[in-house]
């Protein structure tokens, strides 16, 4: 939305069962593949006022792309994101160098194109060209190119980078004035060298501005 409240953009995507279902119907029927508790969210659509974007100075396509895929990173049995896109420059390529459409898409991992880079420069792989996908786009000769964003793979990138930017940050130096004095309940499963019940107290110095948070046993990361 803009400050007026008004729509500027908008991102539409669906969940599917398998990543087959994306092709199973063409672009004019895709929503037909829609499965409620599905376990692959298809990206559809994203429609952005370009002059708005503009006007905001970032590419706000791009946010809403980033919005589906961290979506479904959190979102529990969701395997990966899938999405049918077209090339931009596959037609005027191909008078010049004589490829094929499989060809085209498949060179450079798609990177070479705009319409493919879009996904493929932010983590997705291309799987392979659809026939019949959009039979009036005869810059892509009515095909489509079927992408997926490996999900399991970029948590883990995240993870290993998160990890690295945590290993790589110094330890702060406190001085006593850092400091203040608090005092901490201990777990009731916390098992020290030396006995203690649930309502022992400890006390530790912790740094002034940390911010305290209930920590839990579990994790909806495992």
């Amino acid at each position: 939305q803009d400050e007026t409240g008004a729509c500027r953009g908008g991102v539409y995507f669906q969940m599917i069962e398998h990543l087959s279902d994306a092709t199973s119907h063409d672009w004019y029927d895709k929503e037909k593949a829609r499965k409620p508790a599905g376990s692959w969210i298809q990206l559809m659509d994203i429609h952005v006022c370009q002059a708005f974007s503009s006007q905001l100075g970032r590419p706000v396509g791009a946010e809403l792309r980033e919005f589906t895929v961290n979506a479904a990173l959190h979102i529990p049995g969701i395997e990966g994101v899938c999405a049918v896109t077209r090339t931009r420059a596959f037609r005027r390529t191909q008078k010049r160098t004589g490829e094929t459409y499989e060809q085209y898409i498949a060179r450079d991992g798609g990177a070479h194109d705009r319409g493919l880079a879009f996904h493929v420069a932010h983590g997705a792989v291309v799987v392979g060209p659809v026939q019949k996908w959009r039979p009036k786009d005869e810059e892509n000769d009515g095909k489509g190119t079927l992408i997926r964003y490996p999900l399991d793979d970029m948590r883990s990138a995240r993870w290993t980078d998160a990890w690295m930017t945590f290993n790589e940050t110094p330890e702060p130096k406190l001085a006593d004035d850092d400091c203040t004095t608090v005092t901490v309940a201990l777990d009731p499963n916390f098992c020290p060298s030396s006995a203690v019940d649930d309502s022992t107290s400890v006390c530790c110095k912790t740094p002034k501005s940390v911010a305290y948070y209930t920590a839990s046993s579990s994790s909806d990361t495992d």
